[in-house]
C-alpha cells in the first residue's frame, strides 16, 4: 500500500468518525435539553469573548498607528454579550422572554381577527372563518405565554439536534462517495 493510499484510508477513517460522532451529538443533544442549552450558550459566549478580545485588540494596534491607542465600542459590546452567554440562566430568561413576547404578539392578533369577524357579520359576510381563526390565534397565544420555557427549550434542542444529526448524515454520505472513489480507482492516481 502505497503513502498516498494510506493517507487516504486515514481521511476516510477521520470522515467516517467525525460522521458517526455528530449523528450520536445530535441524539444527545434531543434527549438532554437543560444540557443543550447550557453547551450552546457557554460556546457561544467563549466565540463571543474571543471576539471581543480580538477586537479589543485589534483597535488598540490599530490605534497605535493613528497616535494612540483606543478602546472600541464593539469589543467593550462583544465582551459583555460574552459574559451574558455564559450565564445559561439569563440566556435561557431571555428566551423565555421573547417567547413570551411573540406569544402576547399573537394575542393581539387574534383581537384584530375577532375585530374583523365582528366587521364581518354586521356586513352580511363570512364570519365563521374569521372566528375560528381568532380562537385559535386566542388559544396559540395563550400556549405560548404559559408554556414560554418549555418552547424556548425544545426549540434550542430541537434546533442543536437536528443541525448534528443532517451534518453528520452528510460527511457519512461524502464518505462513501470517497470510499466507493477509493476502493475503484485506487492506485491509478
Amino acid at each position: 500500500m502505497s503513502e498516498n493510499d494510506k493517507k487516504k484510508i486515514t481521511e476516510l477513517a477521520l470522515r467516517f468518525a467525525a460522521g458517526a460522532a455528530m449523528i450520536i451529538t445530535g441524539i444527545v443533544a434531543l434527549c438532554n435539553s437543560g444540557k443543550t442549552i447550557g453547551v450552546i450558550s457557554g460556546a457561544l459566549g467563549i466565540a463571543a469573548m474571543a471576539a471581543g478580545i480580538v477586537s479589543l485588540v485589534m483597535r488598540f494596534i490599530l490605534g497605535k498607528s493613528d497616535g494612540g491607542g483606543r478602546v472600541s465600542i464593539g469589543g467593550i459590546v462583544w465582551v459583555v454579550i460574552a459574559v451574558l452567554l455564559l450565564n445559561t440562566s439569563l440566556l435561557s430568561k431571555l428566551g423565555k422572554t421573547v417567547v413570551m413576547i411573540i406569544g402576547i404578539a399573537v394575542l393581539v392578533s387574534s383581537v384584530k381577527f375577532f375585530m374583523s369577524a365582528r366587521e364581518s357579520k354586521q356586513r352580511n359576510e363570512e364570519f365563521i372563518p374569521k372566528a375560528v381563526l381568532a380562537g385559535v390565534l386566542v388559544l396559540a397565544g395563550i400556549l405560548l405565554i404559559i408554556n414560554a420555557q418549555a418552547i424556548f427549550d425544545g426549540l434550542i434542542t430541537i434546533a442543536v439536534g437536528a443541525y448534528f444529526i443532517i451534518h453528520g448524515t452528510v460527511f457519512l454520505y461524502e464518505w462513501l462517495g470517497r470510499l466507493r472513489y477509493f476502493r475503484n480507482f485506487r492506485g491509478v492516481e
